[in-house]
């Protein structure tokens, strides 16, 4: 091998490393938010599912709308692809098994209907016994916050100062909303980064995919591309929940609030 010949095969190496540490980096940050959006998302009585209704069908690379036999076909030629003693794939062992998960469930026309039904139905939607939890958690949150300002506010107005000083600290205590805004952010701040950066890591997802020079990792692009799909319909449904709860509790205080403002201003 030439002198020129040798570069080109060392940069090529560099540009493959280079490609293939972004696929790495970008499997590791899936793997990461995941394990944190689960672990956070518990804390609210929320458990997301493994799987993601349609990543059955992912599985198999195949359409909702595929009738038995383009079902059965897909499966022989995926497990072909991905049995462990054939495949060279470092998980091949991990997509055969959710491959024969995949087509025991849809292979069953039984299984599949209540499978179908439960997609229909949308998953992990928050039933009303967490929605309630979570109200519970922002409007004690809220009120925790609310004493501690209501103490220092109290003790402001013990010292003796001119008007001016009183009124100031009236407007600071006043100001519900910031109060409210602050407890939202410090319940369910960290929830809500999560699906932010769930919803940033499906477009370099797709990003990935659509390139050429990551053709030979769209095996590993497609399994994170699943994963994401699982979490995104789970930040959906959490999402809209949050909001649901947001703007009961904030109705509920609001009017509360309003009247004692009302009292202190006039009391200057």
């Amino acid at each position: 091998m030439g002198f020129l010949d040798g570069v080109a095969e060392r940069l090529k190496e560099i540009n493959e490393g280079r490609i293939e540490g972004k696929v790495d980096r970008l499997t590791n940050d899936i793997k990461s938010i995941e394990s944190r959006f689960r672990s956070d998302a518990k804390k609210f009585g929320i458990d997301i599912g493994k799987k993601a209704m349609g990543d059955y069908y992912g599985a198999l690379g195949i359409k909702y709308t595929d009738d038995q036999k383009a079902i059965r076909e897909a499966y022989v030629k995926m497990i072909k692809k991905y049995h462990p003693d054939i495949s060279e794939e470092s998980a091949a062992k991990e997509k055969s098994e959710e491959i024969n998960e995949a087509y025991g469930v849809l292979k069953d026309r039984a299984k599949k209907l209540d499978y179908d039904t439960a997609f229909s139905k949308g998953a992990n939607k928050l039933g009303p016994d967490t929605t309630k939890y979570m109200s519970e958690m922002l409007f004690n949150k809220y009120i925790e916050i609310r004493e501690k300002e209501f103490d220092e506010f109290s003790k402001r107005v013990s010292i003796p100062q001119q008007r001016d000083a009183i009124k100031a600290a009236i407007e600071d205590v006043a100001d519900w909303q910031k109060r409210f805004n602050k407890s939202v952010s410090m319940l369910f701040g960290t929830l809500l980064d999560e699906i932010k950066a769930i919803r940033r890591l499906d477009l370099a997802s797709k990003s990935l995919m659509k390139r050429k020079e990551f053709a030979r990792y769209y095996d590993r692009l497609s399994q994170n591309a699943r994963t994401i799909s699982m979490l995104l319909q789970s930040a959906d449904e959490i999402e809209k929940g949050i909001k649901a709860v947001v703007s009961n509790i904030k109705s509920r205080i609001g009017a509360d609030e309003a009247k004692v403002v009302r009292k202190l201003r006039d009391a200057v």
